[in-house]
């Protein structure tokens, strides 16, 4: 669920930021990764959680790329 609200926060400021554009984002969860993909999980508690993310991506026109990273490569 951590790996979900890192990402929505992003596209929260990556919406105000910069509008109608196309970014990438490392994650080292797969699970989200798909979610996102896919726009839809299983899992009550990540849906409501993409779900908050929704209106930014649609609203300001944002395409996000994401890309697969291990947890130990991961600096951040």
């Amino acid at each position: 669920m951590n790996e979900a609200r890192v990402f929505k926060s992003w596209v929260k400021i990556w919406a105000k930021e910069c509008v109608a554009s196309r970014a990438v984002a490392l994650l080292d969860s797969r699970v989200t990764m798909g979610a996102v993909a896919k726009g839809r999980s299983s899992s009550f508690a990540l849906s409501r959680i993409l779900r908050g993310s929704l209106g930014y991506l649609l609203g300001s026109g944002l395409c996000p790329g994401l890309l697969h990273c291990y947890s130990g490569d991961n600096r951040a």
